[in-house]
């Protein structure tokens, strides 16, 4: 049984071109909070982890979780402003 791709992407050119190291540690990042799925197409951006993180002892947890995923929807709003061009 294999687990889920965590970044299925079927545009192989923008893959290529988004993902650069930042976002590659940002998601590397990310994985360790646990089933991590990033869908990005060039209408939305979605980054989920299957982890609990509304407890207050959790704020740089989440604090941490929201950086990184805003690395990651920022340079997917880059590259799609990009290939609109």
């Amino acid at each position: 049984m294999s687990r889920p791709d965590p970044f299925p992407c079927t545009d192989a050119e923008f893959a290529k071109t988004f993902l650069d190291p930042m976002v590659v540690d940002a998601i590397i990042r990310l994985a360790k909070f646990g089933n991590l799925v990033v869908d990005i197409n060039r209408t939305a951006v979605s980054v989920e982890v299957e982890s609990d993180l509304s407890s207050p002892r959790k704020e740089d947890t989440l604090r941490q979780f929201l950086t990184d995923a805003e690395t990651i929807i920022e340079k997917a709003a880059q590259e799609t402003r990009k290939a609109e061009k």
